[in-house]
């Protein structure tokens, strides 16, 4: 079976807990004009996360912030970013 095309990717974080949204919010407002993700791992931080209602992503330090990262930056560099 042969995939022509990414999948969709979906970052889904809540307010109460979302370090990795706050580290895009800081790396588009460097990078805005070229709309890049460089420095989106440089800008990310853990957080204590608050109480929420979704609390299966009640997360402020993801174990696996790596691989999130990754996923993105290669989503950007494919052109499968929105």
């Amino acid at each position: 079976m042969q995939v022509d095309k990414l999948p969709r990717l979906v970052v889904a974080q809540t307010a109460n807990a979302n370090p990795l949204y706050r580290a895009y919010q800081k790396s588009q407002t460097k990078d805005q004009a070229e709309g890049r993700l460089s420095d989106l791992e440089a800008n990310y931080e853990p957080i204590k996360a608050k109480t929420t209602f979704a609390s299966a992503i009640q997360i402020g330090d993801p174990v696996s912030i790596d691989r999130a990262i990754m996923a993105l930056q290669v989503c950007r560099l494919s052109g499968q970013w929105q």
